[in-house]
């Protein structure tokens, strides 16, 4: 308002007046009434320019949040990985939507994703994060955001509510059913062959009132040398309850917490956990392995664009190779000088090539170790099955960056690989693809949850794809995602939906030529 009284209807003033000024002043007193004149708008344009050349301090994503949350309804917000719901619940913190402490988390999902963040020494972890910088220190996991959140007393119940065709064992019935858990979270200083270590820890109570702690390195890393001297300094009541059992149990629960506001937080790998390198069956992984390291030292991904650019490349290439140098399903013949010629021309003059991927294009040396590589490791057969995975990044352009060894499971993050995800045969997650059925069953009894939370205590929701790591089954993820918003939609009757510009889009689009 003050910018526009002062600045904006004086220079429309003298834009509709500036003739008439002129006879009446300027010629009479020409210089003074010149510069008084110009003064003005001279001012205006002057505070534009500054205006434009000041930096933001604030990312394009924190803007962009903070500009979607709406106030009057209730904001429920898509995201791709399950650390990147921190930007929502610490951007609605800033605009006010909810307190910066003392929320209670009802987290629905396939997986705990209780585990501890590593330290940040560049700011407090008790500290209530500040500024975007700030909130993206913690985005570090997708199983550490309950606990980076707990740390700034953001959660002060944290309630996980898992379903029924999940292994739990190692708890008693008590503990599954609701029985409150006590995690202590803090920092430790030990010594270990005459080396200091700092980090951070939590312990957890286990069964017959044991206590397991977890000591974490600046790496995310977990530390087996020490089992005693976690310093806490934060408690956080923990919750497990059966999915079946949860209509009964939840209100109890959400009692002893009075009016605290309620942060409800569903992943889609609730109803199903799948493994992506399933869908690479009968093709050697270490080959896989092999590709991706390849991948790795070819391009660099700054942003979603170039991950959906390297994604769209690499499949023409994928097909080109098939087209071009495959002999049968069953074997390849290697591309010879001249098929490469043809791949090469086919991509230049469609453009392809010369695609800003990471700030600069893909090189003919490059191309060739990667059709090089493909046609003597893969067959037809192989090909469609890496095209029907696609290519995406590991994580999240948003993650933070810690030491991070580049192996089969685990690459840098700014890396593209086959899009299989963190379940490959060396992993030891948990498969559970639902029927129709079942898959109708789950979701009555997710419905059924969702009546015992009390509509005036919900906040904020946030809705987790978890397609990048390869969790939820991606032919359900579409019909799984319609039916949690339809419910979200029939409880609340008004909901704003905020698709997260991180996305993954790309995956499952065929190819494009």
């Amino acid at each position: 308002m003050i910018l526009y009284n002062f600045i904006v209807r004086p220079f429309i003033y003298l834009l509709n007046n500036g003739f008439r000024l002129y006879y009446t002043h300027v010629r009479r007193f020409k210089l003074r009434y010149i510069l008084k004149l110009l003064s003005i708008p001279a001012i205006f344009i002057f505070i534009l320019l500054i205006y434009n050349q000041v930096p933001s301090h604030s990312p394009e994503w924190y803007k962009h949040i903070k500009m979607s949350l709406k106030s009057y309804d209730i904001n429920v917000a898509v995201v791709e990985e399950h650390h990147e719901v921190l930007q929502y619940w610490f951007t609605a913190a800033h605009k006010n939507l909810l307190p910066a402490t003392g929320n209670v988390l009802i987290h629905i999902d396939g997986h705990g994703d209780s585990g501890i963040p590593a330290y940040e020494p560049e700011v407090s972890m008790f500290k209530t994060p500040e500024n975007a910088e700030h909130i993206q220190m913690l985005m570090q996991r997708n199983d550490v955001f309950i606990m980076a959140a707990a740390y700034k007393d953001f959660i002060s119940r944290f309630v996980w509510v898992y379903p029924d065709w999940m292994d739990v064992s190692g708890f008693t019935e008590g503990e599954l059913n609701g029985a409150e858990l006590k995690v202590q979270i803090g920092f430790y200083d030990l010594y270990y062959k005459d080396k200091l270590y700092t980090g951070t820890c939590g312990c957890y109570e286990v069964h017959q009132n044991a206590t397991e702690c977890d000591f974490i390195d600046e790496s995310g890393s977990l530390i087996t040398n020490f089992t005693k001297g976690c310093k806490t300094y934060r408690t956080l009541p923990m919750h497990m309850v059966k999915s079946s059992q949860a209509p009964v149990i939840l209100p109890s629960i959400l009692a002893k917490t009075k009016d605290a506001p309620i942060i409800l937080d569903i992943d889609e790998d609730y109803f199903g956990v799948m493994s992506g390198s399933d869908l690479l069956e009968g093709i050697n992984f270490k080959l896989i392995g092999k590709f991706n390291e390849l991948l790795a030292d070819v391009f660099t991904i700054m942003n979603i664009k170039d991950e959906v650019n390297a994604h769209k490349l690499l499949l023409n290439i994928l097909h080109l190779v098939k087209v071009t140098c495959t002999s049968t399903l069953s074997s390849m013949k290697e591309c010879s000088r001249e098929h490469f010629r043809h791949i090469q021309r086919f991509l230049r003059e469609s453009g392809l090539q010369h695609t800003l991927i990471g700030k600069r294009s893909l090189r003919s040396d490059e191309l060739l170790s990667i059709v090089s590589y493909i046609s003597k490791n893969f067959n037809a057969q192989h090909i469609d099955q890496i095209s029907g995975v696609g290519f995406c990044l590991i994580t999240s352009t948003q993650t933070r960056k810690l030491n991070v060894t580049r192996d089969l499971q685990i690459r840098p993050y700014e890396t593209i690989s086959v899009c299989h995800g963190v379940n490959t045969p060396f992993s030891e997650n948990q498969i559970y693809i639902p029927s129709e059925e079942d898959l109708d069953a789950n979701i009555d009894v997710y419905e059924s949850i969702l009546k015992q939370v009390p509509n005036d205590r919900v906040k904020l929701i946030t809705v987790v794809r978890s397609n990048r790591d390869g969790f939820t089954p991606r032919t359900l993820q579409p019909q799984i995602e319609e039916h949690i918003l339809g419910s979200l939609n029939n409880k609340f009757g008004r909901t704003n939906v905020i698709y997260d510009p991180n996305l993954m889009l790309h995956i499952g689009q065929g190819i494009i030529l």
